[in-house]
């Protein structure tokens, strides 16, 4: 990846599933190769993807909670692990405002529930 804002502006990137001290899957990129292995779902950025496909490499997904930052959220990735019965967390700064989609898909589900 060329990250001009780093102060080493070329290298790679490893996307990690982990839970406490045990690696489940990874996968890499760089600016040369993107992401590795990647099976690309329509209407997805690569980085929502890779995201679903490295969560369904569990044996048993639904048994756990994904954590995201902003820079991975979305709306269509939450609702893609959803129907994967897969519970995500999108974490947010102190001081950062809420996501008034997220809000809004938080009363669907809501509702779904009720």
């Amino acid at each position: 990846m060329n990250i001009l804002s780093k102060e080493a502006d070329r290298g790679f990137k490893i996307y990690c599933l982990c839970s406490e001290n045990y690696l489940y899957a990874f996968m890499y990129a760089s600016k040369i190769t993107q992401i590795v292995d990647l099976h690309q779902i329509q209407d997805f950025s690569p980085s929502a993807s890779m995201i679903v496909q490295i969560v369904k490499s569990l044996s048993r997904p639904y048994e756990y909670v994904v954590y995201l930052n902003n820079f991975f959220s979305s709306i269509d990735l939450f609702m893609a692990l959803k129907a994967l019965r897969v519970r995500a967390v999108k974490t947010a700064k102190q001081g950062s405002e809420f996501d008034e989609n997220l809000l809004k898909m938080k009363a669907v589900v809501t509702k779904e529930k009720n």
